[in-house]
């Protein structure tokens, strides 16, 4: 027997959360059972931590991982919960005409629901290919899901013209899956990964500086001054320093770029110094 559409719906409940206290009012869905949750950059603004609230209205705190500025998308990570994943479908089986609902909690009506269709599979802007619909949107529906009547996602509601009517724009799941890729060499050591909030960069750690657009990084879990006051300071924990031959096998086991300022050796990807700030490239 076919799933009616409330029965769909219905299925999809636990898989949409709300934003709420970030940078606007804004929607964010699951992608995979290890905890990653995507939603759009405007959104979650420039933060570390993103509060969700679910389909029963429990709140919970997720950590932004990446974030991309060309296609406004944020991943969200969330540790020790277990996801309700929807399934995507590919831009390559999507067809002009085909009735898409966008699902998301415009001006923060929770798990609203609008119907329309595609108007456009591929509409090219800025260099980024969107999927146009007709479907009514609303702020507090960016980051949400654009689905099909089967409940398969197409896409992530991000903007509308707002100098005309039903003019809509999702991206589809490719670019949410490059990001996802980009996050692949960290998931080990995913609680330990550094994220920039001023290019939406993530590394392995935090380093002084980011090396990608050299920002000067903080610590996101830095306690608030007036709580450090109220505790006794930790005994640091003093690192052996490497000897020389130590540092010559990590050179060769590793590419790096020397900083022509403070000499330090920097990961061949690095754009900036993460020591000093330097411009390497």
């Amino acid at each position: 027997m076919v799933d009616t559409l409330p029965d769909v719906l219905e299925r999809l409940k636990p898989s949409v959360f709300k934003l709420k206290d970030v940078a606007g009012i804004g929607t964010a869905f699951a992608l995979d059972k290890r905890g990653f949750l995507v939603t759009n950059r405007h959104v979650v603004g420039i933060g570390y931590f993103a509060n969700i609230i679910d389909n029963k209205e429990k709140e919970m705190q997720t950590r932004v991982m990446i974030s991309d500025t060309i296609t406004d998308l944020a991943l969200l990570y969330i540790k020790g919960v277990e996801l309700t994943v929807p399934q995507w479908i590919e831009i390559e089986d999507l067809k002009v005409g085909m009735t898409v609902l966008a699902i998301g909690n415009p001006l923060g009506y929770d798990f609203s629901v609008t119907k329309g269709i595609i108007s456009s599979v591929k509409r090219t802007i800025n260099a980024v290919d969107y999927i146009q619909t007709d479907v009514p949107i609303n702020p507090g529906n960016s980051g949400g899901p654009l689905i099909i009547e089967d409940g398969r996602v197409c896409g992530v509601n991000s903007w509308v013209r707002s100098d005309a009517q039903s003019i809509g724009f999702a991206l589809p799941m490719k670019y949410v899956e490059a990001l996802l890729k980009k996050i692949e060499p960290y998931i080990d050591k995913i609680d330990e990964a550094y994220y920039c909030p001023e290019c939406g960069w993530i590394d392995d750690k935090r380093y002084k500086y980011c090396r990608n657009c050299g920002a000067v990084t903080k610590d996101p879990f830095a306690k608030k001054e007036e709580e450090k006051k109220e505790e006794k300071p930790a005994a640091e924990k003093e690192e052996k320093p490497r000897t020389e031959e130590e540092k010559k096998t990590v050179a060769e086991e590793e590419k790096v770029i020397e900083c022509p300022t403070c000499k330090y050796k920097n990961k061949a990807d690095a754009k900036f110094c993460s020591q000093c700030g330097t411009k390497l490239t």
